[in-house]
């Protein structure tokens, strides 16, 4: 045996010619006729048969182009006309959604309810890739400066189904929605960013003024009348039952700062009346 031979390789096994009888199949290799300017092309049996939910797959990516959800965290990306794309035509699930799915996708026991979508609109949307509600103006227009932490509906999808009118309630009076949602406001009527910043500031400086007026005013009452500030509880008292009667009085601000803000600066525990 030549050793030459054994390293030279082996010839390459020739398919034989097929047939004019009429099959066009040999092995698992069929050939595509074309007309006489393109040449033939040999393509795999299995691809004749490959399953078409591939091309159904890219079709529905298509779909989702303006899912709020692939912008959590990464807004800063988005061009001007991206922006006003997606503040116009946002992508919204249709009536007929399976929110089934996405329920058990992130472990939810309830679903998600299409007629939120309008109960809280324009604000709330719903992300087929986050498989969850977000706030379209929280998500185009974080805030810049960030005290405290931010969580549902802006940074992560709400899925807390059972809560979700208490988290909405909540979640508009905060001062990081109400500063997008002007962002936004001002976006549409195309105002300058700088006057945008500037009117959104003033407006929470605004709010905190008529709050802290309505509180100074119940201390100067006590005060020049010689009343006590507290009674026996912590909810008792001429105080208390100034503010009280400021918010049954049609005091919006107040009853806001109330019910809603933050534990620590409340101004009305014993421990600052004191």
């Amino acid at each position: 045996m030549d050793i030459r031979k054994f390293f030279g390789g082996r010839e390459k096994r020739k398919l034989p010619e097929i047939s004019s009888s009429g099959s066009d199949e040999h092995e698992g290799i069929y050939k595509i006729p074309k007309s006489s300017n393109e040449p033939s092309t040999s393509y795999d049996r299995n691809t004749r048969n490959a399953d078409p939910s591939t091309s159904k797959k890219l079709t529905n990516e298509e779909r989702f182009e303006n899912d709020i959800g692939q912008w959590v965290g990464r807004s800063n990306h988005l061009t001007t006309s991206q922006k006003m794309d997606i503040l116009k035509r946002c992508w919204t699930p249709p009536e007929n959604y399976n929110f089934s799915e996405d329920a058990i996708a992130v472990g939810s026991k309830r679903t998600f309810n299409h007629s939120w979508l309008q109960a809280y609109a324009p604000w709330l949307a719903y992300s087929k890739i986050l498989k969850g509600a977000l706030c379209l103006y929280c998500v185009l227009f974080p805030p810049k400066k960030v005290q405290g932490v931010l969580g549902s509906f802006i940074i992560k999808p709400f899925t807390r189904y059972k809560d979700i009118h208490e988290g909405c309630r909540n979640h508009i009076s905060n001062n990081w929605h109400q500063g997008a949602t002007e962002a936004a406001k001002s976006f549409m009527e195309e105002v300058p960013i700088n006057i945008m910043m500037v009117s959104g500031h003033q407006k929470v400086l605004e709010q905190n003024r008529k709050i802290i007026s309505s509180i100074i005013s119940n201390v100067l009452f006590c005060g020049t009348h010689d009343l006590p500030f507290r009674g026996k509880g912590q909810n008792e008292g001429v105080f208390y039952d100034l503010i009280q009667m400021r918010i049954e009085a049609g005091d919006q601000y107040l009853q806001n700062h109330i019910e809603k803000g933050k534990r620590n600066a409340i101004y009305t525990f014993p421990q600052i009346q004191n």
